[in-house]
């Protein structure tokens, strides 16, 4: 038995399908005392990761281009051959599927020069090796709801809180693959990262 079977049987017996769940506490912007409650769902799991090898250190939001529940099924089906570490449905429900420190499928091979220096290195295209994935829950024409929106905030705050990962390596999967994704769609990342900027200093 691989290291990846045995991690998906204790997965299995210990991460109990519709009970589970973790609920976190996150700051919330212009007020440092208010709280969000976030209850963060196990009800789906999926088998797409391998083992991480290097640290957490960045964030890469997606959209589903599929419903919820069927996208999360998706997600969760080995024949699909893909993952992510939470989807935030549009109701604001958040699945996690994969655990934080599994190499979830997400991203695919980039090409992102992230400390511009007019090179992109091996580490600056190999996402899934060092991001968290979050796919947000949109079909056409791709917009996102308010309580979503608001689960996104909290869920970004506590990932980045948890592995300290610096605002500025938030991106959006169409940043890091140029040319070849256009998800999250109808989201401006740079407003997004100044609005949890916000968040984090309050």
């Amino acid at each position: 038995m691989g290291i990846i079977e045995i991690f998906n049987w204790f997965r299995e017996l210990f991460w109990s399908k519709g009970i589970s769940q973790e609920q976190i506490n996150v700051p919330q912007k212009n007020n440092a005392k208010e709280k969000l409650v976030l209850n963060i769902k196990k009800d789906y799991s999926s088998p797409n990761f391998s083992v991480r090898k290097t640290q957490i250190d960045s964030i890469v939001v997606h959209h589903t281009a599929g419903s919820h529940p069927g996208c999360t099924i998706w997600l969760s089906d080995k024949e699909s051959g893909v993952s992510a570490h939470y989807v935030i449905t549009q109701e604001g429900a958040v699945y996690q599927l994969v655990e934080d420190h599994g190499r979830a499928w997400h991203a695919g091979r980039g090409a992102f020069d992230v400390n511009k220096d007019g090179k992109i290195s091996q580490i600056e295209r190999m996402w899934n090796d060092r991001s968290i994935g979050i796919e947000l829950e949109a079909v056409l024409p791709y917009s996102y709801s308010d309580e979503q929106l608001k689960s996104l905030d909290g869920l970004t705050s506590h990932l980045m809180l948890k592995h300290h990962i610096n605002v500025n390596m938030i991106f959006g999967h169409k940043e890091i693959s140029p040319g070849r994704k256009f998800d999250p769609a109808n989201f401006e990342m740079d407003d997004f990262r100044e609005h949890i900027k916000g968040i984090m200093s309050a």
